[in-house]
């Protein structure tokens, strides 16, 4: 997901915490606005559920009038994201590949926030039978003209699917931007039939980048953070980490069947001078350590729906 929202207003909102409902946090400090070296977005306040882990905005942005914030998602894939066209569809053959080493078998598989449809796209040529969603228009109809997959522009909550739909559903990296993450997966719990299985990715809130990155900011005296970025591209809302994504699941009818911190490379924007240098080489020395520690920056899940199906 994306969008430029530079002219997108906000709302702010004191709520408790959106995976267990909890009203006891902890203060991280600040992100946004002054509180970023590129001044990008506008200041919040960053806390962490003492129940639940969450690390969320508190009080808590959304959109004032018009949501602008994936409005304009030209050029995304080119200028945030990394991954060719190729690459997302090799991705998703092992997606699907995984999905029948846990499953045993094929079925119904529906990709939440499917982007421009290679995930869709792989699972139907493993045979699969493959849908996606995402509430970009854009993306949905690249979909359907040059991925030519079945898609839907709207979210999952709104398409409303029957009971045990489906098999498999996977969601790639956009938990972080729901503002009810706990509504959603209570949701898959529905759609997936009992057996079933979800896939959640999402970055770890609480790997050394994060833990080194704030270190860095209070020893320069600055009460700021690098966790999320609810205010700019890429409007991560919801910080999640290994305790804390378990407990949303466990708590929703699913049982973890794979919870796998991994590493992978850092995009912090470069700038010039000395602090910029400073930033480069510690990104570079903090990727090390994490990767050594097993707290590195992304992991994943496979959780299974409770339940036994008919048939199985």
């Amino acid at each position: 997901m994306s969008g430029n929202g530079q002219e997108q207003a906000w709302e702010f909102r004191d709520e408790a915490c959106k995976v267990c409902g909890g009203g006891e946090f902890r203060v991280l400090g600040s992100r946004g606005g002054e509180a970023h070296r590129d001044r990008a977005g506008v200041k919040t306040r960053i806390v962490k559920c003492r129940t639940c882990h969450l690390i969320f905005p508190n009080p808590m942005p959304y959109p004032a009038g018009e949501d602008t914030r994936y409005t304009n998602v030209t050029g995304y894939f080119e200028e945030v994201m990394t991954v060719t066209d190729e690459g997302r569809r090799q991705f998703g053959d092992k997606l699907a590949r995984d999905a029948e080493r846990l499953l045993g078998r094929q079925g119904r598989f529906l990709d939440v926030g499917c982007g421009r449809g290679e995930v869709v796209w792989a699972a139907r040529e493993r045979g699969w039978d493959a849908e996606g969603c995402d509430l970009s228009e854009d993306f949905v109809r690249y979909a359907l003209e040059v991925n030519g997959v079945k898609a839907h522009a709207a979210t999952l909550e709104q398409i409303s699917y029957p009971d045990a739909s489906f098999d498999v559903v996977t969601m790639v990296e956009v938990i972080e931007h729901l503002y009810d993450p706990a509504e959603t997966v209570k949701e898959l719990s529905r759609v997936i039939r009992p057996g079933g299985l979800v896939y959640i990715s999402t970055p770890n809130e609480e790997s050394v980048y994060q833990s080194l990155g704030n270190l860095y900011y209070k020893a320069r005296g600055l009460d700021w953070v690098v966790n999320l970025c609810p205010t700019w591209n890429l409007y991560h809302i919801h910080g999640f980490s290994p305790h804390s994504l378990r407990y949303l699941l466990e708590g929703n009818d699913f049982q973890i069947e794979e919870l796998v911190v991994y590493p992978g490379e850092l995009v912090v924007p470069r700038r010039a001078g000395v602090w910029g240098e400073v930033e480069r080489v510690g990104t570079r020395l903090v990727e090390r350590i994490a990767n050594v520690l097993g707290r590195s920056p992304y992991m994943y899940a496979w959780a299974r729906r409770r339940g036994v199906a008919n048939g199985l």
